[in-house]
């Protein structure tokens, strides 16, 4: 199965809406709709046949530094299974099949800031396998 999902950044406000697709008889419609904060990127993987999403999230109005959520595909419909740390996240990408970067780019105060490299532990347990500068 194919997911494509459509990261919006801003609306009317930095929380909106973000559509995840799913690839059907040749052609892609809409799966689910998933509220989102400052969303710039969205990447899918699967570990283990269980298929997550994450989102790496910029800003939510307030803040640069809070949790982009993970989601996790049950039931046909994606989950949130947890958060991951980030500051100003722009991108996410899954490597090597058990980690995960996360690109931080701002704080708020400073665009010195570390991304993040998370491994993938035991089923769903992702924890900080290194700090980049």
């Amino acid at each position: 199965t194919h997911y494509l999902a459509v990261a919006n950044g801003f609306g009317t406000s930095h929380r909106t809406q973000s559509t995840v697709y799913v690839l059907r008889e040749g052609r892609f419609e809409v799966l689910q709709v998933i509220d989102t904060d400052g969303a710039s990127d969205w990447e899918h993987f699967a570990i283990n046949d269980t298929v997550y999403l994450a989102v790496a999230s910029f800003y939510n109005g307030s803040t640069f530094s809070f949790q982009s959520p993970v989601y996790v595909l049950r039931g046909g419909q994606f989950e949130v299974h947890r958060g991951l740390d980030t500051v100003g996240a722009v991108d996410f990408e899954h490597f090597d099949t058990h980690y995960l970067a996360v690109a931080n780019s701002n704080s708020g105060a400073s665009v010195n800031t570390q991304s993040t490299i998370y491994v993938l532990h035991e089923p769903g347990c992702f924890e900080v396998f290194q700090q980049l500068d």
